[in-house]
């Protein structure tokens, strides 16, 4: 279920479709060019900008943002498989719409992992304050945490600076 709310608060670089088993350019990447299958180069969108409220407050999502976000998700305690982002080599961004890494070697299931709800963009100054984002969420998705009660409830509110309208 967390991982449901997870993919309404933040934003991912693609999504999968999983009846093709093909990727979705329709989220934070608008392409992706894959380099001997080591090489993952990403172009992102540049209007995907960040809650109007807590600490990247309207500042836009960039590269920086993807290399800590993956940075996170090869070291957090609750990453369901971690062979993947430990694989990542180092991560290179030429400019802020440009992410792009390397690995040591392939990984098969690279392309369907990315896609993961577990796989989301997280503003790097929201990951500084709140390295674990435990009962807290600051993200660019297109809604936004209004309240939070554990296992109560959970309100969210429409993100109003999100870029996709309506």
């Amino acid at each position: 279920t967390g991982l449901d709310i997870d993919a309404l608060m933040y934003t991912y670089l693609y999504s999968w479709n999983r009846f093709t088993e093909e990727r979705v350019m329709n989220n934070l990447a608008t392409n992706l060019e894959i380099v001997d299958n080591r090489e993952f180069i990403f172009t992102i969108r540049p209007d995907v900008v960040a809650w109007p409220k807590g600490p990247a407050a309207g500042e836009p999502l960039t590269s920086t943002d993807c290399v800590e976000s993956f940075k996170r998700r090869g070291t957090a305690l609750t990453a369901p498989d971690k062979r993947f982002p430990q694989r990542i080599e180092r991560y290179e961004t030429p400019n802020d719409t440009t992410f792009k890494f390397v690995m040591s070697r392939p990984f098969v299931p690279a392309v369907r992992e990315m896609a993961s709800p577990t796989w989301a963009i997280v503003p790097a100054k929201v990951l500084e304050k709140y390295p674990s984002l435990s009962q807290i969420a600051f993200g660019t998705g297109p809604f936004m945490m209004k309240e939070f009660r554990g296992s109560e409830r959970i309100v969210l509110e429409r993100h109003p600076n999100y870029f996709l309208k309506p």
